[in-house]
């Protein structure tokens, strides 16, 4: 097998209790269900892969703890732009794909992402959740421990 890890080419969260307001640059992603509602949205450019995608493994380094975990869904359009994306102008995204199970701070959370991520291609994800307790998780642009998309693949 080979594995390959990608970081994301844009992420950022969105909140309602701010809907105009840009979080793209910010260390931080973000998901809550309730009041505010805040979801994060990732997106990996994923390429230069070789043979059969066997696993594909959304890592994100949490900085907050949760029982319930976190929601990862598609989001099919690909227009949204990391430092202009707002809770106003956030594209919709499909149903939950997968979710993460429960989690502690300062830890590695992960979610299979094999029934989506299939080969090459661009992947935009939405993080979400259905607690009303706030959960952090570090972005592409904090210092360490950035988000990851790990793809293990068979090689012919």
């Amino acid at each position: 097998t080979a594995t390959y890890v990608f970081t994301p080419v844009g992420d950022a969260y969105v909140s309602n209790a701010y809907p105009t307001t840009n979080y793209g640059t910010t260390g931080t992603l973000k998901a809550q269900s309730g009041s505010p509602i805040t979801r994060s949205y990732l997106r990996f450019n994923v390429n230069g892969i070789v043979g059969t995608v066997t696993n594909a493994t959304l890592k994100l380094y949490a900085t907050s703890s949760s029982g319930t975990g976190y929601q990862v869904r598609n989001v099919t359009d690909n227009t949204w732009e990391e430092n202009q994306i707002t809770f106003n102008n956030a594209p919709a995204s499909g149903p939950v794909i997968t979710t993460s199970g429960g989690f502690s701070s300062s830890t590695w959370v992960s979610a299979n992402l094999a029934s989506l991520v299939t080969g090459a291609g661009i992947y935009n994800l939405a993080v979400t959740t259905a607690s009303t307790a706030n959960m952090s998780f570090r972005s592409r642009d904090a210092t360490s421990n950035l988000p990851q998309l790990v793809i293990q693949t068979s090689v012919p």
